[in-house]
């Protein structure tokens, strides 16, 4: 059975036509693509009032688009470059996003609005000698947490040449923390950044 399959085959690419046909599948059996970001982020902690801004770094794997949507695997890395003298808030998430083109022909696929949910591990430094815990009489001057994150966006493409494609996105983030300074033993985050992203081959996916 394996033999005749590999005959079969091989005439199909010998008869005319046939190689240009295998070579003219569209770009869009290509199962994934890949694509890196990096941005800053201003970030609410929840902690104290306290106000950070983040370095950001991320990474994507594009999958199939299902129906319209756009789905993609993503992780992001935050850290503070600035924490002021309250709290600093960093964390590493992995998740899922879906987006969807706003435009139509030519241009689809350049704008895409997205929403996105995640999860991961965070660490939560309190500065100065500490923040009182909510029971005292114990500071704290370090916490870890389960990280649970839901945003969304818009992600506008600035130049396609060579499959590659450059783009800015705008990201909106709600995050739920675990902290032992609060009554209740949690706090949520709330971030705006922008990013630039980088696909150095579409696929066929974008």
């Amino acid at each position: 059975m394996c033999v005749l399959c590999c005959v079969a085959l091989r005439c199909l690419l010998a008869a005319p036509g046939g190689r240009a046909a295998a070579q003219a599948l569209p770009a869009a059996t290509v199962p994934f693509a890949v694509g890196v970001s990096g941005g800053a982020a201003m970030r609410a902690t929840g902690v104290g009032g306290a106000i950070n801004l983040d370095a950001q770094l991320g990474a994507e794997v594009d999958l199939h688009p299902l129906g319209g949507w756009l789905p993609a695997v993503v992780g992001q890395v935050s850290r503070p470059v600035v924490r002021g003298s309250v709290a600093g808030e960093r964390e590493a998430l992995g998740g899922l996003r879906l987006a969807r083109s706003v435009l139509s022909g030519a241009a689809a696929r350049q704008r895409l609005v997205f929403g996105e949910l995640m999860a991961g591990e965070g660490e939560i430094r309190y500065l100065g000698k500490g923040m009182a815990a909510a029971q005292p009489p114990y500071f704290y001057t370090l916490s870890h947490s389960v990280v649970w994150a839901a945003g969304g966006g818009l992600e506008q493409a600035v130049n396609v040449q060579r499959g590659a494609q450059r783009a800015v996105r705008v990201r909106v983030q709600l995050e739920r923390w675990q902290t032992p300074v609060t009554a209740s033993g949690h706090t949520f985050a709330a971030s705006v950044g922008v990013e630039w992203v980088w696909r150095p081959s579409l696929g066929g996916v974008r």
